[in-house]
C-alpha cells in the first residue's frame, strides 16, 4: 500500500468517525472517494416504495413531496443546498431540469454521497443530464447541527426533508441557525417535518395533545420512539426496523415559531398528506408540515 494511499484511508476513517466540520467534494473527487473504494449499493425498497438509508435514517420518499416541488421550482437556476439529501433523488430531477442551477448535496453519511455521485454518472451517461452542468455540482460530508458549520458562500434556498426527526431540540436551534447564516437576504429554505398524526405512532398523539395543553417545551420530542410503536401485524416488518432513540414530531405552530426564532420570515406553515400511499404512515392527511420561510 503506497504512502499516498495509506493517508487517504485515515483521512476517511477521520471523517467517518467526526463528522463536525464540513468537507466539500466535486462530483469527480466523491465517485473515486466515496464509491470506487467500497461500492455501496442502495438497499431495496419497502412495500410502499420508500428506499430505506444506510444509517437507519428514515427512508426515501419514491415521489416529491409539496416542499420538495416548491424548492426545485424557486431554486431552478440558482445555488441550491439540500441537507440530508441521501441518494440524490432531488438533486437528480434539479439537474435534469436545468444545467444552470448550481447544487450542493449534504449528507452524514459518505457512502449516500458515493451512490449519490454514481448515479449522476449513469444518468450522464445515458444522456439524461448534460455533463456541461458538473462543475455546478458539489458533495458536502457535514453536519449542520454543529456549531463549525460553515459555507464559503451563502445559498438562494436551501432543502432539509424529513431530517429534523433524527435530532435533539438543541441540534434544532443549532441547524436553525447554520441555515439562516448559510443564505443569502431573499433566500428561502424548504422544510419538510413529520408530524404525530401518523399511523406508525398515532398511540403517541393523545399524549402530544396533553403536553400542548401543558403549555409542555418541545412537546414533540420524545426520547425512545420504539416506545411509541404501533403493533400493527400489516406493518411488523417496518416496526422491526425501528431502532431505540429519540425522535422529534413537530406540527405547525411549533416549526413556524422555530422558524421566526431564528430570525426568518415565515411565508407558509401548513400539513400537508403523503405524495404516497402507505399502510405505514398514512393516517388522516396531516402526516407531514411544511415551512416555506425566507430570509430578511
Amino acid at each position: 500500500m503506497s504512502k499516498k494511499t495509506i493517508v487517504m484511508f485515515s483521512w476517511i476513517l477521520a471523517l467517518t468517525i467526526s463528522c463536525d466540520f464540513a468537507a466539500t467534494f466535486t462530483y469527480h473527487q466523491a465517485l473515486e472517494t466515496f464509491y470506487k473504494k467500497a461500492k455501496p449499493s442502495m438497499p431495496a425498497a419497502e412495500s410502499d416504495g420508500r428506499t430505506p438509508t444506510l444509517n437507519q435514517k428514515g427512508a426515501i420518499s419514491p415521489t416529491l413531496d409539496y416542499g420538495t416541488l416548491s424548492f426545485l421550482e424557486f431554486g431552478k437556476n440558482k445555488r441550491i443546498l439540500e441537507v440530508g439529501g441521501a441518494y440524490g433523488n432531488v438533486m437528480l430531477e434539479a439537474l435534469h431540469q436545468s444545467g444552470s442551477t448550481i447544487y450542493h448535496l449534504n449528507d452524514l453519511d459518505e457512502r449516500h454521497l458515493g451512490i449519490a455521485a454514481f448515479r449522476l454518472q449513469e444518468k450522464i451517461d445515458q444522456r439524461k443530464i448534460c455533463m456541461a452542468g458538473l462543475g455546478n455540482v458539489q458533495f458536502i460530508y457535514g453536519d449542520i447541527t454543529q456549531s463549525s458549520w460553515k459555507v464559503k458562500e451563502p445559498y438562494d434556498a436551501i432543502l432539509m426533508a424529513n431530517v429534523m426527526r433524527f435530532l435533539t431540540p438543541n441540534q434544532i436551534d443549532q441547524a436553525f441557525s447554520n441555515l439562516f447564516t448559510s443564505l443569502k437576504s431573499g433566500g428561502r429554505i424548504f422544510i419538510i417535518a413529520m408530524t404525530p398524526y401518523v399511523n406508525r405512532y398515532k398511540s403517541f398523539i393523545p399524549e402530544y395533545h396533553q403536553r400542548i395543553k401543558d403549555g409542555a417545551p418541545n412537546p414533540g420530542f420524545v426520547k425512545n420512539i420504539r416506545h411509541y410503536a404501533n403493533n400493527d401485524g400489516k406493518i411488523q416488518n417496518q416496526i422491526n426496523n425501528i431502532t431505540d432513540g429519540h425522535f422529534m414530531f413537530l406540527d405547525d405552530i411549533t416549526l413556524s415559531n422555530l422558524a421566526k426564532s431564528a430570525g426568518f420570515k415565515v411565508l407558509e406553515c401548513t400539513f400537508k398528506p403523503l405524495s404516497y400511499k402507505s399502510e405505514s404512515w398514512e393516517l388522516d392527511g396531516r402526516e407531514t408540515v411544511v415551512l416555506i420561510a425566507e430570509k430578511p
